[in-house]
């Protein structure tokens, strides 16, 4: 089983220089989170905006690695709205749902360099929207972002 968490940013302050930032984890790890992690390339893309209800998000997972699996477990985080609901039809499953984050697993076989992609509806609670995260066109300032996955 793989398994990959985002570092974390630490602040190291000493009177004699300026603040200095640090990485935790390996040396190859991403500096941002929407670079490769390990063997998987996972990241989450607006699709569309429905400004009376809610927003479409686009799933996409590239794998890198040489061997096989039989399922994917993902941690995203919300950042610049407060999640309210999620909606997917293609039968994932959805837990640690929270106002910041959510947790889904892609069941299913999964070969070296195989591509996924789903959909999902998310509905915001602290946007003018109604719902929705923005208007369709409009750019969006918001970003879900994978923060850790575990291969099964």
């Amino acid at each position: 089983m793989k398994k990959f968490e985002a570092p974390v940013l630490e602040v190291i302050e000493d009177f004699a220089m300026e603040p200095v930032y640090a990485l935790s984890g390996t040396p190859d790890t991403p500096d941002t989170p929407d670079t490769p992690k390990g063997d998987w390339d996972i990241t989450a893309e607006w699709r569309n905006h429905n400004s009376g209800s809610h927003s479409e998000l686009a799933i996409i997972g590239v794998h890198h690695g040489s061997h096989s699996g039989d399922g994917i477990t993902m941690t995203f985080s919300c950042h610049g709205f407060k999640l309210a609901s999620i909606k997917d039809t293609g039968g994932y499953t959805f837990t640690n749902v929270t106002e910041s984050s959510f947790t889904v697993y892609r069941n299913g076989h999964f070969n070296p360099t195989e591509r996924f992609e789903f959909n999902i509806q998310i509905t915001a609670s602290d946007t003018p929207y109604e719902g929705s995260v923005a208007h369709t066109g409009d750019v969006c300032p918001f970003k879900v972002i994978c923060t850790s996955y575990i291969e099964s």
